[in-house]
């Protein structure tokens, strides 16, 4: 879980240092993606590097499970999860004004740097721990959102941030539970399930973007 938390930091620095330089919400995808295939590209070569039982323990790892979690790890999964909630509703009321823009923000008496850094930790700790435990289930952090957006149409955060969680848990739910009644006849990693519904959603708000 501490790796996961590092790597998630490191990651998250490293996007909003290049927001600074990347303006179009487009570009800053792509440069994601980039970076994504950059450390696809490491975790390949670890596994060539990796024997027979550590490779079969992270290819389980990668497609992604809700089952893996057991009863005594689900206490400190709540626990720190719990945390990085708390941070983002505190951060709520400066997001709605980070809305207006930096400048605006900053004569609104936001501090920016504070403000980034504590949505920075709430990021990581979310993420990480949730990829640590659980795997990496692809695109809900970006199908959900976008859909929470479109649902209710608001730029108040304390709405988007809960909306995000009870969404996005049904969503993870539903696509675990219908894996394992499916399980029998035509076994599905969540990882894949969740792709394969999410990436087209995204690829729509991308083209509705564009035009």
């Amino acid at each position: 879980m501490g790796a996961a938390l590092v790597g998630a930091f490191v990651s998250c620095i490293f996007m909003i240092g290049l927001s600074g330089y990347l303006r179009n919400q487009i570009s800053l995808l792509l440069a994601g993606m980039m970076f994504g295939s950059f450390t696809s590209a490491i975790v390949s070569i670890l596994q060539q590097l990796s024997g027979a039982e550590a490779l079969k323990a992270f290819t389980m790892w990668s497609m992604g499970t809700l089952q893996q979690v057991s009863f005594e790890e689900l206490y400190i999964f709540a626990g720190t999860v719990s945390v990085g909630i708390l941070l983002a509703f505190s951060m709520g009321k400066y997001l709605n004004v980070l809305v207006l823009g930096e400048k605006p923000a900053r004569l609104l008496g936001v501090n920016i740097v504070r403000t980034r850094i504590i949505i920075l930790i709430a990021v990581a700790i979310l993420a990480g721990v949730t990829t640590a435990y659980c795997g990496p289930i692809a695109f809900v952090g970006m199908a959900v959102p976008n859909l929470t957006r479109l649902v209710f149409k608001t730029q108040q955060h304390h709405l988007l941030i809960g909306m995000n969680l009870i969404i996005g848990a049904l969503f993870v739910l539903i696509c675990d539970a219908l894996i394992l009644h499916w399980a029998p006849v035509l076994p599905i990693p969540l990882n894949a399930f969740t792709s394969l519904i999410g990436a087209p959603f995204v690829l729509l708000i991308l083209m509705r973007r564009v035009r």
